[in-house]
């Protein structure tokens, strides 16, 4: 079953407040010229002062990710942190003004260093979730609502099964995205990586059903850092990067910062896998039953 009524408004909540703590510091990690596109490497704080504040703020999301996550499906913190992150990378806008202010293709290499400051944020948010759900929601009973489908995440090293299920969410996604993102728009993108990964999360959980969601939540920025690979190798300099972009023959997976897949990306895994394990539970539901009237 999907989340009850009280945990929906506590994740909204926490949603908010995550949210509203990014806004806060969206000025601080705007480019100098205020161009569009949020980049820790070009950010008016240098790339050690911007990554010093998302880690201000970030610690404090993940805090209430993990709040949400005793509450019921570790999947629901990390839908939390993802959603709150995307209010930062909806404000920030689309990656044009991060292309006219960098030297291309070369600033991609940068994106992929960034990509896993950002996923860095994830790994800590499993360690959390992995270690410290369970000791809480024993300690204090009272805080865990009626746990839909919730299971502890796994944190160790990940088997074949759940390598299977990040590879189908990694491959999945990129295809879907590649055809969804057609441009820069920045509802476009976000929309474009949410349902993309949605359909990605989905089908990795439906094919390969397990409790570890590690390379599932890994599948974002292994497919950005292979768009921004991608690019580093097939265009030689700016003014062929702008062409390709400019005729629409620009790769649409490239056309996403990091802070797009670390944000839209995760919430459309965690909303794949969500579903996918309320399907299972009511096929599973429906055989009982079955069962029970035989």
């Amino acid at each position: 079953m999907f989340p009850s009524i009280r945990q929906r408004i506590v994740i909204v909540l926490a949603v908010a407040i995550g949210g509203a703590g990014w806004l806060l510091v969206l000025g601080l990690l705007r480019a100098a010229d205020g161009s569009s596109g949020i980049s820790l490497a070009s950010s008016a704080m240098g790339v050690v002062g911007s990554s010093a504040m998302a880690a201000v703020i970030g610690l404090p999301t993940l805090g209430l990710g993990l709040f949400v996550s005793v509450l019921g499906n570790p999947l629901s913190g990390f839908f939390a942190v993802a959603a709150a992150l995307s209010v930062l990378a909806g404000a920030g806008g689309s990656i044009d003004g991060w292309m006219r202010r960098e030297q291309l293709p070369a600033a991609y290499g940068g994106l992929m260093i960034e990509t896993v400051i950002w996923q860095m944020g994830v790994a800590v948010m499993l360690i959390l979730v992995g270690f410290l759900r369970s000791p809480l929601r024993v300690r204090w009973p009272a805080l865990a609502f009626q746990d839909h489908l919730g299971t502890d995440t796994d944190i160790k090293l990940p088997g074949l099964k759940a390598l299977g299920a990040g590879l189908v969410c990694a491959v999945g996604g990129a295809v879907l995205a590649s055809v969804l993102i057609r441009n820069s728009d920045t509802g476009q993108v976000i929309g474009g990586l949410v349902v993309a990964f949605g359909v990605g999360g989905f089908a990795a959980q439906m094919i390969f059903p397990q409790t570890n969601p590690v390379p599932v939540l890994f599948a974002p920025a292994v497919v950005a850092a292979g768009a921004y690979a991608y690019v580093l190798q097939r265009f030689n300099g700016h003014e062929q990067v702008l062409q390709a972009v400019f005729r629409g023959e620009f790769p649409g997976l490239a056309l996403a910062l990091p802070v797009h897949y670390v944000s839209a990306g995760m919430m459309g895994c965690t909303i794949g896998m969500g579903v996918a394990q309320s399907v299972e539970a009511s096929g599973i539901r429906s055989v009982e039953q079955g069962g029970a009237e035989g």
